[in-house]
């Protein structure tokens, strides 16, 4: 049988693998995961910044949402012993090359080298103590606010105002300081 990477499924590798080499990410059995679905139509010109902000990601407890291993029905945990998270997955994650941000419908949290999320910034000095604020409304919006860190808040590489909350959507880029970048998912609930 041939494997896939659970995170791309363009690259088919050979049975007697079980990492992926470019994303380090679990080989599936191709037959395991379900049908790769069809890319989104392009939206029509003219729509609203706010309508394209407010695009999910769909998932299933049929796959791990983070790791892409397929669950028996009933599981609510990933059996994925490099995974082991809840199949049903947070409303946000930011993905940083030093760790994840996770919040929940109705979560906020500060980002920065000191407090929650201080592992995820504690290798970038150009990443200010208190540097933004994520937060995710009860209807599922997600937002950030740049606090005055001296180094600013990017979003899809331009700079934000400081203590103005903007709108952020799945896909965006998120930087904070010169070098900790992040990718935005927002999850359907």
């Amino acid at each position: 049988m041939s494997r896939v990477c659970s995170k791309d499924r363009s690259e088919v590798y050979d049975d007697s693998m079980s990492l992926c080499p470019q994303h380090l990410a679990p080989l599936v059995t191709a037959v395991d995961l379900p049908p790769v679905p069809p890319p989104e139509p392009a939206p029509a010109p003219g729509r609203a910044e706010a309508e394209q902000s407010s695009r999910r990601q769909s998932w299933s407890r049929a796959v791990c949402w983070h790791c892409g291993t397929g669950a028996a029905e009933g599981n609510t945990r990933c059996t994925n012993l490099g995974c082991g998270r809840s199949l049903t997955p947070p409303a946000l994650l930011v993905v940083f090359d030093s760790g994840e941000v996770m919040l929940e419908v109705g979560q906020k949290t500060q980002l920065g080298r000191h407090g929650e999320h201080e592992r995820v910034f504690a290798t970038h000095a150009n990443v200010s103590r208190a540097h933004a604020v994520l937060r995710v409304d009860g209807d599922g919006t997600a937002w950030v606010t740049p606090l005055r860190a001296v180094n600013g808040t990017f979003l899809n590489d331009v700079e934000l105002t400081v203590e103005l909350e903007r709108q952020v959507a799945s896909g965006d880029r998120i930087r904070l300081g010169r070098d900790a970048k992040g990718t935005i998912t927002l999850f359907e609930h």
